[in-house]
């Protein structure tokens, strides 16, 4: 299944100035360009593939973007933009321009405005629950490995494993005498066999 980009075609005059507007949802990514034909007097004004264009937006929360890297100009003299993460990061209507940088010369801002639905979950509370349960899995498991490396040190026998179960002796339980004699070959008057 492909995912079919939802376009917002907008067109701008540099003569008539007349509100547009562009409509977009809360956390939108790389989904919805924004396809600007640039006109004048209602007359196609095509855009150089030689020029700069540049756009800028001022966000509901007081913050701006200022991007030249996620705008294309297209063959046909049209421009798009590719709205970033932040274009759509906080809900409300944002002013946003483009201009074009053609020859020497700026061609004075094409104004234009994004409105931004709220989305009904914010991705911050999403992204944070996330994380929450990421940390307390990671410090479960490093509580885990701190008990190993605590139980590996410990050498005061946390199991109670008697030396009988590992098979130490005391020197008492051993007859040195016996395996002495026994080694040697010594019989019990002290004289080595023969």
């Amino acid at each position: 299944m492909s995912f079919t980009l939802q376009q917002n075609n907008i067109v701008i005059d540099l003569s008539l100035h007349r509100s547009v507007t562009v409509h977009m949802s809360q956390y939108d990514l790389n989904s919805r360009p924004i396809n600007i034909t640039v006109t004048d007097n209602r007359k196609p004004y095509p855009i150089s593939q030689t020029a700069t264009v540049r756009y800028q937006v001022h966000k509901p929360d007081g913050t701006f973007i200022d991007d030249i890297n996620n705008v294309t100009i297209n063959n046909d003299g049209t421009v798009t933009i590719i709205p970033s993460e932040q274009f759509t990061s906080t809900p409300g209507t944002l002013e946003a321009q483009i201009k074009i940088y053609e020859d020497g010369k700026i061609i004075s801002p094409l104004c234009f405005n994004i409105i931004v639905e709220k989305s009904p979950i914010d991705n911050d509370e999403v992204m944070s629950m996330v994380t929450v349960n990421v940390i307390d899995e990671l410090l479960s498991k490093l509580k885990i490995v701190d008990e190993c490396a605590k139980h590996l040190k410990n050498y005061d026998n946390p199991h109670t494993v008697t030396m009988n179960q590992v098979g130490v002796f005391t020197i008492s339980d051993v007859d040195i005498n016996g395996m002495f004699n026994e080694c040697f070959d010594i019989n019990d008057g002290g004289e080595e066999n023969e």
